[in-house]
């Protein structure tokens, strides 16, 4: 009975972690951006609207003193060691950070990639070099993200309408990326973070013996 459990434990954490986080992303004249699991959307931006509270009628008649406010106290200058220390971890930060970082945006998936440009304008001329830069730029934008990442395209049509005063363009496409993936690189973060800050307090523990050295005494004997 206990192994029926436990492999149930270990099917359910499998499949937690093997699900993917999901950003639909989409720019057709505004920027949208929805964010969600296994279907479920949630608008970052635009934003809605939240209504502002109603305001409440003041109770009582305002009192005519004025309540003076306390001085701020007085900003303390960071000592040279809290200083030193300071600098000395957000080093072991950034070094922790960008080796699991860099593995974890390769494995970020671009799926349902679909861009729709017609290119447009007053002057045909100008509509031609336009186009020409923009399939410079969209292709090869699109196989630099090849080398870092799978795409999976639906559609890319980028053509020109020299009857269209202006350019149009509708580019969408979903990012994904596991949370096993995102739970490994953060273990990572941490572990790396963790022995760099180890590493550094063995460093830093010699150089504060010299500085403060033990006290003797008048018979020579030290404390």
């Amino acid at each position: 009975m206990g192994w029926i459990i436990t492999a149930c434990i270990l099917l359910f954490f499998v499949l937690l972690f093997s699900l993917s986080i999901a950003a639909d992303v989409r720019y057709d004249g505004d920027f949208s951006l929805d964010v969600g699991i296994l279907g479920w959307r949630y608008p970052v931006w635009p934003q809605k609207e939240k209504k502002a509270p109603a305001q409440k009628a003041a109770s009582g008649t305002p009192s005519r003193k004025k309540r003076k406010k306390a001085p701020p106290p007085p900003e303390k200058k960071p000592e040279e060691g809290d200083l030193k220390g300071t600098v000395g971890t957000v080093l072991d930060l950034f070094k922790a950070l960008f080796p699991p970082l860099g593995k974890l945006l390769k494995k970020i998936r671009m799926t349902r990639l679909e861009a729709y440009i017609l290119v447009g304008g007053e002057d045909a001329a100008q509509i031609a070099t336009d186009y020409g830069k923009i399939c410079a730029v969209f292709y090869s934008s699109y196989a630099a993200l090849q080398n870092l990442m799978k795409i999976k395209a639906r559609r890319v049509d980028i053509s020109c309408d020299f009857l269209l005063p202006k350019t149009r363009e509708d580019i969408s496409f979903t990012l994904k990326l596991r949370l096993g993936s995102i739970l490994w690189a953060a273990l990572c973060m941490g572990g790396r973070f963790l022995v760099y800050t180890i590493r550094r307090g063995r460093e830093e523990l010699p150089s504060a013996e010299i500085k403060n050295p033990p006290e003797a005494t008048p018979s020579g004997i030290r404390k």
